[in-house]
């Protein structure tokens, strides 16, 4: 689902410290479109996708919590559960 990782993306660009964090994402979803071969939405898709979206609430948010604005690498200092 684009939009979901348009805001995604629009979100890590703007704790990242970008002041175009919103055309950024944009751009990462036209690209990810014209790479990627775009399909149908069945109801096992929508599920699958609300089933991972739980799943990585917190470890997005983990990352949100533990990163320094300025630091991109601040990934390998997340806490495990």
């Amino acid at each position: 689902m684009l939009s979901e990782v348009l805001y995604a993306a629009s979100r890590i660009y703007s704790v990242a410290g970008f002041a175009e964090h919103n055309r950024m994402a944009l751009d990462l979803v036209l690209w990810i479109k014209n790479v990627a071969e775009v399909t149908e939405i069945t109801l096992d898709i929508v599920l699958r996708a609300g089933e991972l979206k739980e799943a990585s609430r917190d470890s997005i948010n983990r990352l949100l919590r533990h990163c320094n604005s300025r630091d991109l690498e601040c990934y390998s200092s997340i806490p495990e559960n």
